[in-house]
Formats: C-alpha cells, sequence, structure tokens
C-alpha cells in the first residue's frame, strides 16, 4: 500500500469516529469498571483519576442499574462525578431527580464537589423532599 493510500483511508477513519454514536459499554468496561468501584476508596480515587474519563460511561450505567446494590450504584455516582468533574453535571442532575432518595443524595454529595451552584440549587428543592 502506497503513501497516498493511506492517508485518505486514516483521515476517513479519524473523522468517522468523531461522529460515531456514543457507544454501549462492554461487558468488558463493566467488569473493569466493578473491579475499580470495588477498591478501597482511596484506591479507587487513585484509579479513577490515572484513568481519566475511561470509566465514566461504565458508572453511569451502573448507577442507573436497578440491578445494581444500593452501595454499587453510589460508588459507580460518586466515581463518574471524579472521572468527568463538572462535565458530569447532566448525569448529576439525572440523579437529583431519580425515584431512589440515595441516588438524590449521592448526586447532592457528588455536586457539591463538582459544580457548587448547581448542589445549591439540588439542596434547595430536595428541602421538601419528604425522603
Amino acid at each position: 500500500m502506497t503513501t497516498k493510500t493511506i492517508v485518505p483511508v486514516l483521515l476517513i477513519g479519524f473523522s468517522s469516529s468523531v461522529f460515531a454514536a456514543k457507544s454501549v459499554p462492554s461487558s468488558a468496561s463493566l467488569t473493569s469498571a466493578m473491579e475499580v468501584l470495588n477498591l478501597p476508596g482511596e484506591n479507587r480515587r487513585m484509579a479513577v483519576e490515572k484513568s481519566g474519563t475511561r470509566y465514566y460511561d461504565s458508572f453511569i450505567q451502573l448507577a442507573f442499574s436497578d440491578k445494581q446494590s444500593m452501595n454499587v450504584r453510589w460508588k459507580a455516582l460518586m466515581g463518574a462525578a471524579e472521572a468527568q468533574g463538572e462535565k458530569a453535571t447532566k448525569d448529576l442532575l439525572k440523579a437529583g431527580d431519580h425515584s431512589q432518595w440515595f441516588m438524590r443524595n449521592a448526586a447532592l454529595v457528588a455536586l457539591s464537589e463538582v459544580n457548587p451552584t448547581e448542589a445549591d440549587k439540588l439542596a434547595q428543592k430536595l428541602l421538601k423532599d419528604k425522603a
């Protein structure tokens, strides 16, 4: 293959990946995300910091999965906030409207770290929460 052929192929490959739909995490990445969540607190924070946004989608999927325990869902939502920082606000606000109290609480705790302004708004809303 010549260099002239490689360049267009690479450009097409890179440009198509930019427009690709958001992928659903594979079972392998969910397993890896679960391994990270099962680490002791400080080790988990270091692993999330080191991996950047790699596990974000998996964390969000786990956090909103009714099949997971409260403990896993809580840690997954916190891990998502640690991975994305302020960029996780949209998903955290979604959790702030969740029907389960612990998701609303986890959202408030996470937002207080990554977006205090939105945390204040959610806190005002949750003052009227019967839970």
